[in-house]
């Protein structure tokens, strides 16, 4: 190779590579952006409500559903399959009314349908329980995350 064309492939191997890096943090960037306004727009909307948790999808071991996805919800709410649902989330492993969610001040109340088994901390769930913040909740192939409305305001 001669030394002329060497040097346009040295010049095009860095500019690719710079370029690439631009894009990387231009996507960072835009995640970022986009992660604040969620959480701006979800502050907003539970300002004057005195209750509020949400589920934090960390995993979905089929792929089918993107981890990070938020399902907040205030006071009362039914996660399941049905459309009728206020969490619907369209899974395999979700049963049409797999679980009622009940926002207490510093915890969740779960309440599972008899045909759901659901995990909370790898503990089987029988009847009632409560669930507090960073608590982790599995229904089949998804994991979530438990956030309290006290967990929210310091961030956590």
């Amino acid at each position: 190779m001669s030394d002329a064309a060497y040097q346009v492939l040295v010049y095009a191997a860095r500019y690719w590579f710079a370029a690439l890096a631009v894009f990387i943090v231009w996507r960072a960037a835009l995640a970022t952006f986009r992660e604040v306004r969620i959480v701006r727009d979800i502050r907003r909307r539970i300002a004057g409500v005195s209750t509020f948790a949400e589920l934090v999808l960390l995993e979905d071991e089929s792929g089918k559903l993107t981890a990070g996805k938020r399902y907040p919800f205030a006071h009362e709410a039914v996660l399941g399959s049905s459309p009728g649902c206020d969490l619907h989330i369209r899974h395999r492993d979700v049963s049409r009314r797999a679980l009622r969610l009940t926002a207490e001040d510093d915890c969740v109340r779960l309440k599972p349908s008899r045909k759901t088994a659901a995990l909370l901390d790898g503990e089987e769930i029988r009847g009632e329980t409560l669930a507090f913040g960073g608590s982790e909740l599995r229904i089949g192939a998804l994991r979530f995350r438990i956030r309290t409305k006290e967990a929210f305001d310091e961030g956590l």
